[in-house]
């Protein structure tokens, strides 16, 4: 055991990341499909993947609900479970710091070679908060389990049944735990074979507008904008429900409660964090209109959320899915919220073009707060901008800033927050100054969103917008 502890604790991080690549090995050049099944507690879903180099078609079928994503010669893209698709035109990047970190083990302190009771344990501290640690085999350098301590909680995921296939040995199941025992899984590797690459056909599938405005040129959206945000009056199985226009949502959204008034059913309920703890499901709408616009057959989520506004019962966000199918406009100063036709007119005198990223579906735009750099999601369901602690670290504040008191998050837990003036905020090649920003005590979402903060309605109520996904942009216009 001497002689093992010393070994390991002499390895540095690149020789413990050289010899687990070796381990590993490479897998051969050609074309492959791999299967996986993932047991949960709300059952089973199934993963196909076709791969040909470092193109790729991944296929998710959960019941009733089909996703994929994939990677094709430069175009990344991600289809949601309605059929819309967006696309990344660069190579995939990642903003996991663990990997940043992985990626150059000796640019410093982030990584450090552990012993514990026999493994060997690599070490990834990205920043105070952050810790990962990958424990490998010492025998074989082959991950035994990867175990997470940061804002998203204690996690862990287990490799185990390690074979070798066409140069590459790989684990055969993946076993994931965290604090919720229902979100519980493990994936197993049902079948792994090489196919002819004349076989492999890796389109990249069109985008099936879930909100389609057919041969009209614009359609007015029923909205009202409130204290709480642009409300829309959408109809399901005749009921009139209240929905808030969000852009910051990955997915639309329903109340779990109200589904279940309606008759849904909801499948896949996982918890997961942010900003509280939230039980995430799925269900289906047969039609949910807008206005004159009908989505049938709408994957939706199911989570728990009421809000109560005025006159308004808001049980639901209409996110992504809406803005990713035509060209949404919003003109805060009419109050009105149109749907245009992609063969509409682009605007030019007088308006700005921001350059977007929609990453997981979410528009993420870049912005300077007193000439601090950061990506920032655009965001029309915050009331105001929210800046995440590890971006505020960045300034030195003059004072405290202003107590306000408490936040709700969407999981309805409360959480103390700051508010601070900013001097100036560079958004594309418009500035402005005292500009007002909250920061919420002890809580950091970079995690999960891979952002520096929310831009919220405090900003974008000062412009007529255009959101664009296709083009990646977003139009805006001040008002006067």
């Amino acid at each position: 055991m001497i002689a093992l502890v010393l070994a390991a604790t002499m390895l540095t991080p690149m020789q413990v990341l050289d010899e687990a690549r070796a381990a590993y090995g490479q897998l051969a050049h050609g074309a492959y499909r791999i299967e996986e099944r993932e047991t949960a507690f709300g059952g089973t879903i199934t993963f196909e993947r076709v791969q040909d180099g470092a193109n790729y078609q991944e296929t998710v079928h959960n019941g009733d609900f089909t996703t994929a994503a994939g990677y094709l010669d430069g175009t990344a893209w991600r289809q949601n479970p309605n059929g819309i698709v967006v696309l990344r035109n660069r190579r995939p990047i990642t903003s996991d710091p663990y990997l940043l970190a992985l990626s150059t083990p000796d640019s410093g302190n982030q990584l450090r070679v552990l012993d514990t009771n026999g493994e060997i344990v690599l070490e990834i501290t990205p920043r105070k908060g952050l810790v990962q640690r990958r424990y490998y085999d010492p025998k074989t350098f082959l991950l035994q389990r990867v175990e997470y301590d940061d804002t998203r909680g204690e996690e862990s995921y287990v490799f185990s049944d390690y074979r070798s296939f066409y140069g590459q040995t790989m684990p055969m199941r993946v076993q994931f735990n965290n604090q919720f025992p229902e979100d519980a899984w493990t994936s197993d590797v049902i079948s792994f074979e090489q196919i002819p690459e004349d076989s492999v056909h890796l389109a990249i599938p069109q985008n099936r507008p879930v909100f389609d405005v057919g041969d009209h040129a614009s359609l007015p959206i029923p909205t009202q904008f409130t204290a709480a945000g642009i409300v829309v009056r959408v109809t399901v199985a005749g009921r009139g429900l209240d929905f808030l226009l969000d852009s910051g949502a990955s997915a639309s959204v329903i109340d779990a409660n109200v589904a279940r008034e309606l008759g849904l059913t909801v499948v896949q309920q996982r918890s997961f964090e942010f900003m509280g703890t939230v039980k995430d499901g799925l269900t289906m709408i047969s039609d949910l209109a807008v206005g004159d616009i009908h989505a049938r057959h709408f994957a939706i989520d199911a989570i728990p959320f009421s809000l109560k506004d005025g006159d308004h019962q808001i049980v639901g966000l209409l996110g992504a899915d809406f803005f990713a199918s035509a060209r949404v406009a919003i003109d805060f100063g009419a109050q009105t919220v149109t749907m245009l036709s992609p063969a509409a007119a682009l605007p030019s005198t007088g308006w700005t073009k921001l350059p977007i990223e929609v990453t997981n579906l979410v528009p993420y735009t870049h912005a300077s707060f007193n000439g601090v750099r950061g990506t920032f999601v655009v965001d029309t369901g915050a009331t105001d901008t929210l800046l995440f602690p590890h971006y505020f670290a960045n300034f030195k504040a003059d004072k405290p800033g202003e107590v306000i008191g408490r936040m709700e998050g969407i999981s309805g837990e409360l959480h103390d927050y700051r508010k601070y003036q900013f001097s100036r905020l560079d958004l594309g090649d418009l500035a402005f100054t005292d500009v007002s920003a909250d920061v919420m005590s002890g809580q950091n979402t970079e995690l999960m969103i891979g952002a520096d903060g929310l831009l919220g309605r405090n900003i974008w109520n000062n412009f007529s917008m255009i959101f664009d996904y296709a083009d990646e942009s977003i139009y805006i216009k001040p008002e006067l």
